[in-house]
């Protein structure tokens, strides 16, 4: 197993625009920055940025957002891949309880490099969220159900799949946040893992997140989070576990 130190650097900028009625139609944009540089280990070094703009449609009870971007990533200071998306979504509020989330997503990635073209893929996403609010929204329950279809020029790296996703998240008085994520995953792979294999790759993945915030000074907070991620395979090759502790401070405004 390998253990590492790392860097990570973060950015976030968004405009909303009221381009009719106030609150009615709506253009946002969003840029961000994610650079992840290990101190021992550089050639796992990592970073992606990201332009996302499009429309937003708000009513009294419900919000229609139809988001498309590019995303462009380096893996190892090297340049790795770029993403065409689009991330159309609603969002319905039965009542200041509850509300009912659909999304569907759609990613066309390409990758720089001619002998990693096996891994070029159109990816479709679908996913169903309920939400449940109460006390004011200081504590918010969240259950996902979603199915991922990627077909890469490979068939060892094209896959589909269902997952599920139960997560907690709640404020308290002194400005501390705490969210709580689980999600199980399964993935079934079209082709043989490795030559030799009679048989087609299945994973299985469990992963828990928990992040707690707190703010401080009006602009900034800072975070610790946990993550935890073990993947089971019917190829042992892609057997891993990891473990990751981050501990972030920033500023907003």
């Amino acid at each position: 197993k390998l253990r590492d130190e790392a860097s990570v650097t973060t950015a976030m900028g968004n405009i909303l625009y009221d381009i009719g009625e106030k609150n009615e139609l709506m253009w946002n944009t969003t840029a961000s920055f994610y650079n992840l540089a290990y101190f021992h280990y550089s050639e796992f070094n990592y970073m992606a940025v990201d332009i996302t703009t499009g429309p937003w449609w708000a009513g009294r009870r419900a919000i229609l957002k139809v988001p498309f971007g590019h995303t462009e990533a380096e893996y190892a200071s090297d340049r790795l891949s770029h993403t065409y998306h689009m991330d159309p979504n609603y969002e319905y509020y039965f009542s200041q309880y509850f509300s009912l989330k659909g999304l569907y997503s759609y990613g066309d990635t390409a990758y720089y490099p001619r002998r990693n073209s096996g891994l070029n893929n159109i990816r479709h996403r679908f996913e169903l969220t309920p939400s449940i609010y109460l006390a004011d929204r200081k504590h918010i329950l969240s259950a996902t159900t979603g199915y991922e279809n990627s077909n890469a020029d490979a068939d060892k790296d094209s896959y589909h799949g269902i997952y599920y996703a139960f997560s907690y998240f709640t404020r308290f008085p002194t400005n501390t946040e705490f969210f709580l994520r689980y999600q199980w995953t399964r993935k079934k792979y079209d082709g043989k893992a490795l030559p030799g294999y009679n048989w087609d790759r299945i994973d299985q993945r469990d992963g828990f997140i928990a992040v707690l915030s707190q703010e401080f000074l009006e602009y900034f907070f800072t975070s610790f989070a946990f993550n935890y991620t073990d993947n089971q395979s019917n190829c042992e090759l892609y057997d891993f576990d990891r473990i990751t502790y981050t501990i972030n401070v920033g500023c907003k405004f």
